[in-house]
């Protein structure tokens, strides 16, 4: 799906340089649950924004679906990503079905095809009783379960997440964490999520890209080999699940 070689980011705040992250090379594959780590203002906010495109890299090529880009992904390839925001970032006097029509207008997407797959994403997600809702007639779950609905609905190749549970209370950040995983094997699309956690990033995770506190140590991926059929909510109990989470625990 991608291939970073030697990406760097960086950019000025009141004429001081600041690096989000240099000289970093990895892949992530088709139909992958690759998760992105490190901590606060490590860069990898801003590395997942480079793969969208909504920034482009100082330096460095992405390969995107066999697509090479020396200046960042062009906005032509915005109809194949999907974004997650940290917010919901819901239009709050559109209705959920209203917001999910949202990307389809901008990308000139009509017709009944399109409003089936309106109907299709609510019903994956558990919200097509609320599609006449507003956004403040939803917790902050269902506004999320919005946000992964809209990502979802103009059927991109892959899905970028920023930190997508990280505003929610414990109990329901879990149970979201574990619907987004049944939703990505339901829907074999490729998902980036960065996480400060790491329970979501075991759970969740194909691999893991680590970043270091050190901006000249580079990013670490790491295995997660814990089966498919046993990433559920009962995986803190899973023996393989113990011994990641206590080797994992240096990066964090």
């Amino acid at each position: 799906m991608y291939k970073i070689s030697n990406l760097s980011k960086e950019y000025y705040i009141k004429k001081n340089r600041v690096v989000a992250f240099k000289d970093i090379s990895f892949d992530i594959k088709k139909m992958e649950f690759f998760c992105i780590m490190g901590p606060s203002g490590c860069g990898k906010s801003s590395l997942l924004k480079t793969l969208f495109g909504i920034e482009k890299p100082t330096a460095g090529q992405i390969v995107f679906e066999g697509r090479k880009y020396d200046n960042g992904i062009p906005s032509s390839e915005f109809k194949n990503i999907g974004f997650v925001y940290q917010n919901e970032n819901l239009l709050p006097w559109r209705s959920v079905e209203g917001n999910l029509k949202l990307p389809l207008e901008i990308f000139g997407y009509k017709g009944q095809k399109w409003l089936e797959r309106i109907a299709e994403m609510l019903k994956l997600v558990g919200l097509y009783e609320y599609k006449n809702a507003i956004p403040r007639e939803l917790s902050g779950g269902m506004k999320q379960r919005v946000g992964i609905a809209r990502a979802l609905v103009y059927d991109p190749d892959v899905i970028l997440m920023d930190q997508p549970f990280s505003a929610l209370d414990a109990i329901t950040r879990n149970l979201l964490a574990n619907e987004f995983l049944s939703i990505w094997k339901k829907t074999k699309k490729t998902f980036v999520m960065v996480t400060n956690d790491l329970h979501e990033a075991i759970l969740c995770g194909q691999r893991v890209l680590f970043f270091s506190t050190d901006q000249d140590v580079k990013p670490e991926i790491i295995d997660i080999d814990i089966p498919s059929e046993e990433r559920n909510q009962d995986i803190v109990f899973n023996k393989r699940y113990k011994e990641l989470r206590s080797d994992l625990q240096q990066y964090v």
